[in-house]
């Protein structure tokens, strides 16, 4: 039996899919979750349209243009999480009455590439069937791209509940820049190799509740009527600041020197516990501005603005920006 695993287990994945290919030609509108796969990641890899013309003559991927209505299925939720938050804070913090929210699945965005008309017109069971292959192949995607085999299950750390201790945890938001060579078909004079400088945003829920912390904006002062010292380390901050090195030093000669010394492995503060779990990040998407222009800025941070909490009169509720 074990001889038989050894020499049939390598070739499951090749009968998955020889079967799947199969079923897909004589199904095609009911067995097609490896073709949306496969399409996925050659879309995620650039793949160019001949490739994707000759994969799908095979039976191996979908067509362009189903590729694409594919992937836009899959990002038209993708700010949802956050949105949950700036709501969460409205209703619970700011005590903002809840308004309905529209239906705009079927209005254009950003993020879709295709027209109605290249939409084929399918049945409502043929629709329930691919909003449920939709779901799953998003389950599976989000498996794909978060983890891999090298991930150690043991150091997995369970995204944290904002209701599991009945508190309304806060967000803040960051971007960072990113390039993307754009390189010229023909290069002459006036076309050449660019490189695209962009600004890709993302979203983090707080582990450490500052919600409930008192923001008044009648009490902020400039900065010039601080006192200097303030600014400056006292005694306290230093002597804290003399202990942290000490620990820091022990771990590193205890780390080369292979000693076998007790050490101190992890320097308790107030939020501990908070700060041990994993930090729960939403990725915005990229915004094509230049963020190193004054323009360019201002773009980003208007749309970065959408995502942030207002009371009833409209009065945004403060969020980090990074």
């Amino acid at each position: 039996m074990l001889q038989f695993r050894k020499l049939i287990g390598p070739l499951v994945p090749a009968f998955g899919l020889l079967v799947g290919v199969i079923l897909h030609h004589r199904f095609p509108s009911q067995f097609k979750f490896i073709q949306q796969i496969i399409s996925i990641q050659m879309f995620r890899s650039g793949c160019n349209h001949k490739m994707f013309r000759w994969f799908h003559k095979f039976g191996l991927c979908m067509s362009v243009n189903t590729t694409r209505q594919l992937v836009d299925r899959l990002g038209q939720d993708y700010d949802n999480k956050v949105k949950e938050w700036k709501q969460n804070i409205e209703e619970n913090v700011l005590h903002v009455l809840p308004s309905p929210v529209p239906d705009t699945r079927n209005e254009e965005s950003g993020w879709s590439s295709l027209s109605e008309s290249e939409v084929e017109p399918s049945d409502t069971d043929e629709d329930q069937d691919e909003e449920q292959a939709i779901e799953d192949l998003s389950m599976v995607m989000e498996d794909t791209i978060l983890y891999s085999e090298s991930d150690d299950e043991q150091d997995f750390v369970p995204f944290p509940d904002i209701f599991e201790k009945n508190e309304i945890l806060g967000y803040s938001l960051c971007w960072d820049n990113v390039q993307k060579m754009s390189v010229a078909r023909h290069q002459s004079r006036h076309s050449g190799n660019k490189m695209l400088l962009w600004a890709n945003c993302f979203a983090t829920l707080d582990r450490v509740n500052l919600t409930s912390l008192p923001c008044n904006w009648e009490e902020t002062v400039t900065a010039g009527s601080i006192d200097l010292k303030n600014f400056l380390p006292s005694d306290d901050d230093w002597k804290q600041l003399q202990t942290r090195m000490e620990v820091i030093v022990q771990r590193i000669l205890t780390n080369v020197l292979d000693l076998d010394l007790p050490v101190e492995q992890h320097i308790s503060h107030k939020f501990s516990n908070e700060s041990a779990g994993k930090s729960q990040v939403v990725n915005l998407g990229v915004i094509k501005e230049n963020p190193s222009t004054c323009k360019g800025v201002i773009e980003i941070m208007k749309n970065l603005h959408r995502y942030t909490p207002k009371d009833e009169y409209g009065k945004p509720w403060p969020v980090i920006c990074h």
